[in-house]
């Protein structure tokens, strides 16, 4: 549903926008500049929030996913992204192939097998976690939407990504 608005706008402007209303949508102008413009002040009372340690568990899971998006595409190792994305999965035989890969096994052995290990002992979110550091365990929610959040870049490059780590390993 799309509700009618009146806007001014200087008469220069107007005069300037008579000349090319037929090449673009001034509705669809105005409602993306309002669009932008709400969601500039919207991130930033989420930085604050977060800054401040204001998040509700629902903000730091929908930041905590984003993270998990950012990170897998652009700072993890694929030995990371492998770690957090399979060790959940036991009965797949590529998880079992993926440890043959020294740095995957290092990984594992060193947090005991427990992404959740690795996801606070590196310290990835924990600008996210730490007011949900409580006996409810409501950090694991958090940590579970950056393991999903990972794991929807995961799924794309899984096939090559596992194929790489275990002909590396098989070298």
């Amino acid at each position: 549903m799309a509700r009618k608005v009146t806007i001014t706008i200087p008469d220069d402007l107007h005069e300037r926008m008579q000349r090319y209303r037929e090449r673009f949508s001034i509705s669809s102008i105005c409602a993306e500049a309002i669009r932008k413009s709400i969601d500039s002040i919207s991130e930033a009372v989420l930085k604050a929030k977060k800054r401040f340690e204001l998040l509700s568990l629902e903000e730091a899971s929908d930041l905590a996913f984003k993270e998990g998006i950012r990170w897998a595409g652009c700072k993890a190792s694929l030995e990371q992204l492998a770690f957090v994305c399979e060790f959940y999965d036991w009965d797949n035989p590529d998880t079992e192939a993926l440890l043959l890969n020294e740095g995957v096994e290092e990984l594992y052995n060193s947090h005991s097998g427990s992404v959740y290990d690795f996801v606070v002992a590196e310290g990835i979110i924990a600008d996210l976690m730490s007011r949900f550091l409580t006996e409810k365990n409501e950090d694991i929610e958090v940590i579970d939407s950056f393991i999903r959040g990972a794991r929807s870049v995961w799924v794309d490059i899984r096939r090559e990504a596992v194929q790489k780590l275990t002909n590396e390993c098989s070298e």
